[in-house]
């Protein structure tokens, strides 16, 4: 019977063993000799990553951590509301947080595009701002939804107000009782006139205007809301109206020449007023031109979905991801599908992907959840987790029951909280 070598007696020996490979030596056989894994990073290089970025810095663990929640604080806010994964065929953006001793450009941000990838240079130091770096992050998604929209990565162009404008979103992701807050300020202030919101001469650096930035965002809001009416659907957008439509602002064009070619007769607004901005001709006539960005500004910041869904919209949404609807075998036909029913098709891979997507979706929609229907939310998220994974249809069947006591709770809740609000 062998007898373990003591820790001490291990490293002796593992010491003799270097000593015979300098002088040329042979090791015991007993000894073992392993290279370190070639695919672990550098300790002094940590990174994050998330679903569109991979974030790294040199010795900076923490500017790494703080980055990435931004960046998923983006990929929640841009998932929720288009529905479209930009990075799908490509690799995902590289952002670089790098000492300002070591940055070898002009500007806060550089980026640098080939064909199957996007590094994203950030110049980061003590007077980086949070706004510095969401900007970033909205420049870089900007720049590969123009490729992915069809834009060759050469002519994409980033308008400071639209980088500006998902910047905000990206901190009211983040924080949510900010939009009410921003509400209020907008409406004690006049709009920026159009031209001075929107001039090519705008550089990175308005972005550190706070007025420049709240503005921005009911811009980008305004401008969604047309691209939304030019397709006659409602947030979020199908991918490939979104994709054909918004890669009009992202050519370098004059914001009023791209709303020409995304909606050239718009329908009059909810509130009776006249056409968006390219109303009449295809320049859009200068009356419409005149009332397009006052009249929208009002009515963005007025009908501003709240932070916290209400419980009926929270509903409505759980009930949008628990419907599947699949072609049948032969193509003839769509076939409702039970969310439990999952498990019998779990060899297809469409399937599969499509119940990846709804939980993907189910995460990007849960911070703003009604608290009635969280647990309904998150009771669905572990039950998507969980489907493919079971060992038997009956026991797929148990965790769909998991979900559906959730809900009906919820709906119960929701029946009593709305009965004693009659009262």
């Amino acid at each position: 019977m062998k007898t373990a070598v003591p820790p001490p007696l291990a490293a002796v020996a593992a010491l003799l063993a270097s000593a015979l490979l300098a002088g040329g030596g042979t090791p015991p056989a007993t000894v073992p000799t392993t290279p370190p894994p070639a695919t672990v990073p550098p300790a002094s290089f940590p990174f994050s990553n998330t679903e569109f970025f991979v974030v790294t810095a040199p010795e900076d663990y923490f500017s790494v951590m703080r980055a990435g929640d931004e960046a998923r604080a983006l990929e929640r806010w841009f998932l929720r509301e288009f529905n479209w994964n930009p990075f799908e065929e490509t690799d995902r953006a590289t952002l670089v947080l790098t000492p300002p001793a070591e940055a070898r450009w002009t500007g806060r941000v550089r980026i640098e595009a080939a064909p199957k990838s996007l590094v994203v240079r950030l110049r980061w130091g003590r007077a980086t701002t949070a706004g510095d770096l969401r900007d970033a992050l909205a420049r870089a998604l900007l720049f590969q939804c123009g490729r992915a929209a069809g834009v060759a990565a050469g002519e994409v162009r980033v308008p400071a107000w639209l980088a500006a404008g998902v910047a905000g979103e990206i901190e009211c992701e983040r924080n949510p009782s900010l939009l009410e807050l921003l509400r209020r300020r907008a409406a004690a202030e006049a709009p920026v006139p159009l031209a001075e919101l929107t001039a090519p001469a705008v550089g990175s650096d308005a972005a550190g205007n706070a007025r420049f930035r709240r503005q921005a965002l009911w811009l980008f809001r305004l401008v969604r809301a047309e691209i939304a009416r030019s397709g006659g659907a409602r947030a979020p957008l199908a991918p490939a109206v979104f994709r054909a439509r918004f890669a009009e602002l992202l050519r370098g064009a004059p914001l009023e020449t791209a709303l020409a070619k995304i909606n050239p007769q718009p329908a009059a607004d909810a509130a009776g007023g006249s056409g968006g901005i390219a109303a009449g001709d295809a320049a859009g006539d200068a009356a419409a031109r005149a009332l397009w960005w006052p009249t929208g500004f009002a009515q963005v910041v007025r009908g501003a979905e709240a932070a916290i869904l209400s419980p009926e919209r929270s509903a409505e949404v759980f009930e949008e991801l628990t419907r599947f609807v699949f072609a049948d075998a032969k193509g003839a036909e769509d076939v409702f599908c039970e969310p439990a029913g999952l498990f019998a098709l779990r060899e297809r891979a469409f399937v599969r992907n499509e119940a990846a997507a709804r939980r993907r979706l189910l995460l990007a929609w849960i911070p703003r959840a009604n608290p009635l229907w969280h647990n309904a939310w998150r009771a669905y998220g572990v039950f998507l987790e969980q489907v493919f994974a079971a060992r038997s249809a009956e026991e797929a069947a148990a965790l769909w029951v998991g979900v559906e006591q959730e809900r009906a709770l919820a709906r119960e809740m929701q029946a009593e909280v709305a009965g004693l609000l009659r009262e």
